[in-house]
C-alpha cells in the first residue's frame, strides 16, 4: 500500500519547481507568495536556481484511504443450565402483621392526699398541755410550771387538756386562780362534758403522784387527834393509830379528803393530849422510827413550851432531832411543821397570861415566828402548814367570830370549841383541808361543797364552801 504525502511535503515540492523555471515579474510575485509558507528567502528577494530547465508538473497520488475493518460478529449466546429441583417445600410467607392497637388514653392520675397534720403534742413527764380545739387538736400550749395564767393568744379557748398519767390539773375561769374551777384527775378530751369549754384563764397542777401508797405519819397532841366526837374517831378505821388509842382525828379527815381526790395516802397517827415534841422524842422513838415515812407533819404544844409560853428553844431542838430520826430512815422523806392558832382563852380569859387581852393577831404572829424559826434552823424542813394563819384569816374575813366569849355575832363561825382553844368542828375541817392543800398541792376548793368529809361531820354546804375558801387562800395565797 503506497503512503501519502503530507501537505507540507506537496507544498514544498512545488516551491522548488517554480524557482528551477527561471523569474519573469510575476512569476517573482507568486513566488514570493509562496514563500510565506515558511521557506527563507534571499535579501534581494530571488531565489537562486540551477540550470534554467522548464518545470514538468508531477502528478501527486491522492492519499489512499485506510480500509474498513469489517464488523465483528456477535458471540454465541451461552447456554444457561436449568436449576435443579429443590427438595426444601418453599417458605410459607410470612402472616401480616396484627395492627398495631388503638392507644387508650391513660386515666389521669388521683391527686396525691393532702399531708397528715403533725401529731397533738404530748405532755413530758411534768408537763401540762392545753389546746384550743377538742380531742387535742388546733393551737397547743404545754407547760411545766405548777400554776400559772394561759398565754394571751389562747386564754379563754381552751377545749381540751392532756396530763401525764397520774398527774392533776385544776383549771380556773379567772386570771387569778378565782371564779368558777374544775379539777381534773385524767386527761379531758373535751371540756364541754365538765361545762368548762373556752373558760380556762388560770391554772394549777400536781404532777403524778409516787407509785404505791404514800405513808404520812402525824405527831402531836389533841390539836392533832380532837377531843371528842366528830372529830376524834372521825374515819377511825381507816388510820392507823401508832400508841393504840384508835383515834382517827385529823389525819382521818385528811384520809378522807385525799381518797375524794382520788390520792393513796396511809395515814398514821401518833398523838398524847398536852405533850411537846420532846416528850414524842424522849418517849415515842420505837413508834417514830417503826417504819420509813414519806410524809411526816410534827405539831409543837399550843403555848410553844407550856413551862415557858413563847419559848421557842425546845420546839427548834426537838423539831431538828425528830427529823433526823425520820430522815435516818429515809432520806426522801417530807418532814414539816404544822402551826397552832391563837388561843382564844390565853387572849380573852387568862388574866396575868403572856397574851391576855393582847389581842388574837399577837398570839398568832408569836406562834408563827416561833414555828418560821425552827424551820429557818434545819434545812431538813421542808414546810410550816400555817393553820393558826388560815383561823386568823377567818376571823378578820368576817367568816368566823373574833370573841366566842362574848357570843357568836349572827351569821359567823365559831372556830374554837366550847373550851376555847380546841378547834370547833368546823375548825377542824379547815385544818383538815389546809394540811391537805400543802401536803398534796391540790386546790381544796375543787372538793366541792359535797365534800364527805364535810358531809359527814355534819357541816351545811355553806360552811364546807367557806372553809374550802379559807384553806385555798392560806395554802396558796398566803403560805
Amino acid at each position: 500500500m503506497s503512503k501519502s504525502k503530507s501537505p507540507l511535503v506537496v507544498t514544498l515540492v512545488s516551491t522548488i519547481i517554480a524557482g528551477c523555471g527561471g523569474g519573469g515579474g510575476a512569476d517573482h510575485a507568486d513566488a514570493a507568495a509562496g514563500g510565506s509558507t515558511g521557506v527563507a528567502a534571499s535579501s534581494t528577494g530571488n531565489l537562486q536556481t540551477g540550470s534554467g530547465l522548464t518545470p514538468t508538473a508531477l502528478p501527486i497520488a491522492a492519499p489512499t484511504a485506510a480500509p474498513t475493518a469489517a464488523p465483528a460478529s456477535a458471540p454465541a449466546p451461552v447456554p444457561t443450565l436449568a436449576p435443579a429441583p429443590s427438595t426444601t417445600p418453599a417458605p410459607s410467607p410470612a402472616p401480616s402483621p396484627a395492627p398495631a392497637p388503638v392507644p387508650v388514653p391513660s386515666p389521669t392520675p388521683a391527686p396525691a392526699p393532702a399531708p397528715a397534720p403533725a401529731p397533738a403534742p404530748e405532755p413530758a413527764l411534768n408537763e401540762a398541755c392545753f389546746y384550743q380545739q377538742a380531742n387535742y387538736a388546733g393551737s397547743a400550749w404545754c407547760t411545766s410550771s405548777r400554776e400559772g395564767t394561759i398565754p394571751a393568744n389562747i386564754v379563754g379557748t381552751i377545749s381540751s387538756v392532756r396530763i401525764p398519767a397520774g398527774g392533776q390539773v385544776t383549771l380556773y375561769q379567772d386570771a387569778q386562780y378565782g371564779g368558777n374551777l374544775v379539777q381534773l384527775r385524767a386527761s379531758a378530751p373535751d371540756l364541754t362534758a365538765y361545762s368548762f369549754d373556752n373558760l380556762t384563764s388560770s391554772f394549777r397542777t400536781l404532777p403524778p403522784q409516787p407509785t404505791g401508797t404514800q405513808a404520812i405519819l402525824f405527831i402531836g397532841n389533841s390539836f392533832t387527834s380532837g377531843t371528842a366526837a366528830p372529830i376524834k374517831d372521825y374515819n377511825a378505821a381507816s388510820v392507823v393509830d401508832l400508841n393504840g388509842s384508835g383515834v382517827g382525828g385529823i389525819p382521818g379527815i385528811f384520809q378522807q379528803l385525799a381518797s375524794e381526790a382520788s390520792l393513796r395516802y396511809g395515814a398514821y397517827i401518833e398523838a398524847v393530849d398536852s405533850q411537846t415534841l420532846k416528850y414524842h422524842y424522849q418517849n415515842k422513838l420505837p413508834q417514830i422510827g417503826s417504819r420509813k415515812w414519806d410524809v411526816v407533819v410534827m405539831q409543837e404544844h399550843s403555848l410553844i413550851d407550856p413551862q415557858q409560853p413563847g419559848n421557842a428553844s425546845n420546839l427548834i431542838a426537838y423539831s431538828r432531832l425528830l427529823e433526823q430520826v425520820v430522815h435516818g430512815a429515809n432520806a426522801g422523806a417530807r418532814v414539816m411543821l404544822m402551826e397552832t392558832w391563837a388561843r382564844a382563852d390565853q387572849v380573852y380569859n387568862t388574866p396575868g397570861g403572856l397574851w391576855n387581852g393582847r389581842g388574837v393577831e399577837q398570839m398568832e404572829g408569836d406562834l408563827r415566828n416561833a414555828y418560821n424559826a425552827a424551820r429557818a434552823q434545819d434545812p431538813g424542813i421542808v414546810d410550816v402548814v400555817q393553820v393558826g394563819q388560815a383561823a386568823l384569816l377567818a376571823v378578820q374575813l368576817g367568816v368566823a367570830d373574833r370573841n366566842p366569849y362574848d357570843g357568836i355575832d349572827a351569821g359567823k363561825l365559831n372556830f374554837w370549841n366550847s373550851d376555847g382553844y380546841h378547834m370547833s368542828v368546823w375548825g377542824g375541817y379547815l385544818e383538815a383541808l389546809v394540811l391537805f392543800g400543802r401536803i398534796t398541792g391540790l386546790d381544796p376548793r375543787a372538793l366541792g361543797n359535797g365534800s364527805k368529809a364535810g358531809r359527814d361531820l355534819g357541816l351545811s354546804g355553806s360552811q364546807i364552801q367557806a372553809a374550802q375558801e379559807i384553806a385555798y387562800r392560806q395554802a396558796f395565797l398566803n403560805p
